[in-house]
């Protein structure tokens, strides 16, 4: 029984200090600092705590609509969502938030709806971010691209690539455009349109400064479109193309050796399927990853 009380009573003890760590702070600026610092450590209970401290002792509206904006973003990286809802609630209530953190709070919130797949309500606040005064291009970009991911998500495919493309009608990185053209040929191919998803994805190839990742998955989009039309020599050229990228994400590597490999198998070339898809298993070494799945399930067929 003695040690069941003394265990409650260090559970207290600690509870305590760490409410008495988080209110004792002497400024503003101090508990915003240790909370942005507990933030990037990930440590998110603990930023909540320091957040809160700092909202406690803010003196100017902009410090008290950042503590609260945070504190919904900890929350949202917690997956509490529910709570994150209810601190960008409070801050689009507040007079002084920037025009960037209320974009941010719709965002959150339409994320939040559409990783509950309630795309209706996602689509509500992701255009809201539409409405909010001054409102940045970049912010813009990113409710179009949303808009459209809740559109063909629920099959309208047509009103889809229309919101996307009006990213590519905004002043706006070339990394922001060149995303909202993988999303276009996505629903291109979705709508079994293959020749226009090509053009898409050379403009993706065409357009300068393009981020390698978006080469990758131009180039494996392009591939996996000829190998469908049984192209399989022009499809490996592709294919190839992604594995000669530097600073590339080896996900995308992986998943053109498969590639490779399932042409070289359409050929009955068992050697070279062979080796492209050891190769694959060689940029990912996780079991579980789809990529290294998919060349478990095609080494089989080498024979």
């Amino acid at each position: 029984m003695s040690h069941i009380i003394k265990s409650i009573m260090l559970i207290a003890v600690m509870a305590g200090a760490c409410s008495l760590l988080a209110a004792d702070f002497a400024d503003y600026k101090t508990a915003d600092k240790a909370a942005y610092k507990a933030y990037r450590a990930k440590k998110y209970g603990e930023a909540i705590e320091s957040y809160q401290a700092s909202l406690k002792l803010a003196e100017k509206p902009q410090q008290k609509s950042q503590a609260v904006y945070m504190t919904a973003v900890c929350y949202y990286r917690m997956k509490k969502y529910d709570d994150a809802i209810k601190e960008f609630d409070q801050l689009l209530t507040m007079e002084k938030a920037s025009s960037s953190q209320k974009a941010y709070a719709h965002w959150h919130k339409g994320c939040i709806s559409y990783i509950k797949r309630k795309y209706d309500d996602a689509l509500g606040d992701f255009e809201k971010i539409l409405g909010v005064e001054k409102v940045s291009n970049g912010h813009k970009a990113q409710a179009y691209t949303y808009i459209g991911r809740c559109l063909s998500a629920q099959k309208k495919y047509a009103e889809a690539v229309e919101s996307y493309k009006k990213v590519l009608d905004l002043k706006v990185h070339i990394n922001t455009i060149n995303q909202a053209r993988l999303y276009i040929a996505g629903v291109l191919r979705a709508e079994k349109k293959p020749e226009e998803a090509l053009k898409v994805y050379q403009e993706i190839l065409d357009s300068p400064k393009a981020h390698p990742n978006h080469k990758a998955q131009a180039f494996n989009g392009t591939g996996y479109i000829i190998y469908c039309q049984k192209k399989y020599d022009e499809a490996v050229k592709e294919y190839e193309k992604t594995l000669a990228l530097e600073k590339v994400r080896v996900a995308y590597k992986a998943q053109a050796d498969v590639m490779i490999g399932r042409c070289y198998l359409e050929q009955k070339d068992y050697a070279k399927a062979k080796l492209a898809l050891e190769s694959a298993q060689k940029y990912i070494k996780n079991p579980k990853n789809y990529w290294n799945k998919q060349a478990v399930k095609y080494l089989k067929q080498c024979k």
